[in-house]
């Protein structure tokens, strides 16, 4: 098993970021994180495909639509496919595969008890390192773990559990969902070519401590 070497690691570094002619997927790519990652890798040239589940088709419509003025006409589309199966029926094919996982893979959050999604959090961790070594002839596989991020899905838990967490986080606030974005460019692109079975945390400090 060889890992693929960048294509040209003498050439001016921005270059090493872009993703023009690359194809990607992500899932859950209609909301939140997800929908970020979806601008970021359009802003950075790549053709972008996306899955969804609970956003409606008038919702899915408008918001294509909204994607391909911001870039150019580059468009998100809605659509699914078996992802590493691709790649590795291709040959030479250097792809990058990036899982969504948690600061809750690498620690105890309080004060809510939550083993299960904590220990599933891990797990995915885990795949990622366990999969960059299975697939290292086709695919490099990392992951990114984000901790408390400015979502919607932070207003459904109490406020005495919001104001512990925000309490936690060395950098005194929450991190906007487009700041994430350019942690996804970077592992899919050239410039983290040699980055393979990594966990790149972006927390605000919160697992400092």
């Amino acid at each position: 098993m060889v890992l693929a070497a960048h294509p040209n690691p003498t050439a001016p570094v921005l270059s090493h970021f872009s993703l023009e002619g690359k194809t990607a997927l992500v899932t859950g790519g209609s909301r939140g994180i997800g929908l970020e990652v979806v601008r970021g890798l359009l802003e950075a040239g790549a053709s972008v495909g996306f899955t969804y589940s609970s956003t409606t088709p008038d919702e899915i419509a408008a918001l294509t639509q909204a994607l391909s003025s911001e870039n150019g006409g580059r468009r998100g589309l809605p659509r699914g496919q078996a992802a590493a199966h691709v790649m590795k029926a291709r040959n030479k094919t250097r792809g990058s595969i990036i899982f969504t996982a948690s600061v809750s893979g690498i620690l105890v959050n309080v004060p809510q008890t939550q083993a299960a999604y904590n220990a599933s959090k891990a797990g995915l961790i885990h795949l990622a390192k366990s999969l960059a070594v299975e697939w290292t002839d086709f695919a490099r596989v990392n992951c990114v773990s984000p901790g408390f991020i400015a979502t919607e899905m932070l207003d459904v838990h109490p406020k005495a559990w919001r104001d512990k967490w925000f309490s936690m986080i060395p950098g005194a606030r929450l991190c906007l969902a487009p700041e994430l974005k350019g942690s996804y460019v970077y592992l899919a692109s050239d410039a983290s070519s040699y980055m393979t079975g990594a966990n790149l945390v972006v927390d605000g400090g919160y697992t400092l401590p």
